[in-house]
């Protein structure tokens, strides 16, 4: 082979390689082999690429998890998200009106006698924490970005991502009750939670946004921490909310908006950094 030839084999492969990391695929496969290596570890994966259909439109699911062990039966929908080098750098901050801000739980899917198929909040599922945010953003840092990555919009891309995948991944439970676990034929659940795996560098943020100025709305001065995972835990749009039936009413005597919001809207998601994946697969697996 010429030398002009191999150096356009050599041009061609550079780009071809710098158009994988653009797209992530190189992650996602790295997050799956360090998964299946983990020691003693009760996850197994279930799927890769898992098509799936929410609203009428197909989108599909990086890896799905399972967890056996866990009671109702566990599993993650999850998004990988490789980070553009010049916005690696996410930062996370609290909201003071959250409700219930350190209070987490997860949706449970059910199919039910008569084929009644449901999703929601179980008030007797949850668990605190003190990892819980409701605000991040991608900042700009001063290393030098891939010309084709992602852009300050980032997370939010990535986070509705994985709730179309996890919603519609329930839609799908609920269609093959066999999938779920329980009791009988006709009493079957299982629990989904979206997670983003991200090579972002992950930074917890303490300021007081009630304490901001009111005549320029300037915040206070504030400090950040290190991450290795956390929560995101938000009002998810009309959009990416699955079709599914509401479990129940509110469950309290004379429910306010509030209280139909939390039960419909108000979703977390878990943000995990590679140097995270392995304490927080070891912290969600006895939820």
């Amino acid at each position: 082979m010429a030398d002009s030839d191999e150096d356009a084999v050599a041009s061609l492969s550079d780009s071809f390689r710098r158009h994988l990391n653009t797209h992530g695929y190189g992650f996602q496969y790295a997050v799956l082999k360090h998964i299946r290596n983990m020691p003693r570890t009760r996850w197994e994966v279930e799927a890769v690429e898992l098509p799936v259909s929410f609203r009428g439109r197909a989108t599909h699911i990086d890896f799905v998890l399972r967890n056996c062990w866990a009671e109702p039966l566990l599993r993650v929908a999850a998004e990988c998200k490789r980070a553009n080098p010049a916005l690696v750098d996410w930062c996370f901050v609290r909201t003071p009106d959250m409700s219930d801000a350190a209070v987490l739980t997860l949706e449970v899917v059910r199919f039910q006698s008569g084929g009644l198929k449901t999703a929601g909040l179980e008030s007797h599922n949850f668990w605190h924490s003190d990892r819980v945010y409701n605000l991040g953003f991608p900042i700009k840092g001063c290393e030098k970005g891939d010309s084709a990555g992602s852009s300050r919009t980032a997370l939010d891309d990535a986070i509705a991502q994985v709730l179309r995948g996890a919603n519609g991944l329930m839609e799908y439970l609920a269609g093959n009750p066999k999938l779920l676990r329980g009791h009988g034929p006709d009493d079957r659940s299982g629990r989904v939670l979206p997670v983003v795996f991200t090579t972002a560098r992950l930074w917890a943020s303490d300021i007081e946004l009630s304490e901001s100025d009111l005549a320029s709305g300037n915040v206070p001065e504030g400090s950040l921490k290190k991450l290795e995972w956390l929560w995101l835990k938000q009002n998810i749009s009309t959009d990416l909310r699955h079709s599914l039936s509401p479990a129940s009413r509110p469950d309290v005597p004379d429910p306010s908006l509030e209280d139909y919001i939390r039960r419909d809207y108000v979703r977390v998601i878990a943000i995990v950094s590679m140097a995270g994946i392995d304490s927080f697969l070891e912290d969600i697996r006895a939820r």
